[in-house]
């Protein structure tokens, strides 16, 4: 039996009330392990390292110290040459050797992706704005540019220009400053850290999409409205 104006007009209501508390008005991206493989050039950077070394290193050995080092994007330069160091004292090789060839080879691993790129395209063929939020230094702006995304939003910011690191709730504020200070209920944050990340955006507000990288969510904390595997799962999320 077709429904009656009145049950229409209800059932569109209803169907109105669920696009507006859903409706997506902008997206915020964490940049390394997010739209970047951050791990992957680490671990790339690694293997070149062993290979300027002299011999008697195990390569396996020496990419594990320094990915044991990096933290997973969390310890400094400093940390990961002296995760290095610590095992491998006899080393001829000093801090700022390293330093100089991180800062060198680690660009290299970074370089256009076509799936962060689709995604972005979609988003800006909707006209929704998005933005980077990222903790880290200035050296950030060297990975957005290797990766062709410079110049495609005017939100890129990065702690330690802005003074502010995720979690707190000051770079989230600077970033939706930046995009036009949409309603933050209707904007989407995407990120792989599930403190600095996840539980930053969803203590504004935000509505979150945890990029697992084959992680399980740390059950003691609240979870993320959306847990994918990488950013072009994005898609039909805000698409559908």
């Amino acid at each position: 039996m077709p429904a009656t104006p009145s049950e229409s007009a209800t059932l569109s209501a209803r169907r109105a009330r669920i696009l507006r508390r859903y409706w997506t008005q902008a997206v915020l991206f964490d940049l390394d392990d997010t739209l970047a493989d951050r791990s992957a050039a680490v671990r790339r950077f690694a293997s070149l390292f062993y290979e300027s070394l002299h011999s008697g290193y195990v390569r396996d050995e020496v990419v594990e110290s320094i990915v044991s080092g990096d933290r997973g994007g969390y310890g400094s330069r400093q940390e990961m040459f002296e995760s290095f160091d610590r095992r491998w004292p006899e080393s001829d090789l000093d801090f700022d050797q390293f330093v100089d060839m991180y800062e060198t080879e680690i660009l290299s691993a970074y370089s256009p992706d076509p799936r962060v790129t689709n995604l972005l395209d979609q988003i800006d063929q909707h006209g929704l704005p998005w933005g980077i939020v990222t903790n880290g230094t200035s050296f950030q702006h060297k990975k957005v540019r290797r990766m062709g995304l410079e110049g495609r939003t005017p939100c890129v910011v990065v702690s330690d220009e802005f003074g502010h690191s995720k979690p707190e709730p000051e770079i989230f504020l600077e970033a939706l400053r930046l995009i036009g200070h949409p309603d933050r209920t209707h904007v989407i944050f995407v990120g792989d850290n599930p403190e600095a990340d996840i539980m930053g955006a969803k203590s504004l507000g935000m509505r979150t999409a945890w990029v697992h990288r084959g992680r399980d969510w740390p059950s003691e904390m609240a979870p993320p409205n959306h847990v994918i595997g990488h950013v072009e799962e994005l898609g039909p999320i805000l698409f559908p």
